[in-house]
């Protein structure tokens, strides 16, 4: 129900602004774990995804309109893939 919500209805810049200082800031921590840094290596080497580099630019660079098409994606039944781009 919050998928069909988030991805029909606008979503305000104080709550994105918000989400995005929230997610900055618990990775943040992560990245100093030595535990972290080998998964997001995996995860790079495994699936190709780079999770790591220039992470606090690449969350502040999302805008309204990437988040409802991934939205609207998940809430289509599309691969949860197209989350982690």
């Amino acid at each position: 129900r919050a998928l069909i919500e988030v991805s029909t209805n606008n979503l305000s810049k104080a709550d994105l602004e918000s989400y995005k200082n929230l997610l900055v800031n618990s990775m943040d921590p992560q990245v100093k774990d030595p535990r972290f840094i080998a998964s997001a290596i995996g995860t790079r080497l495994l699936d190709g995804k780079d999770i790591l580099t220039n992470y606090q630019t690449k969350i502040k660079a999302v805008t309204a309109d990437m988040v409802r098409e991934i939205l609207s994606g998940l809430n289509s039944s599309e691969k949860i893939e197209t989350v982690i781009r």
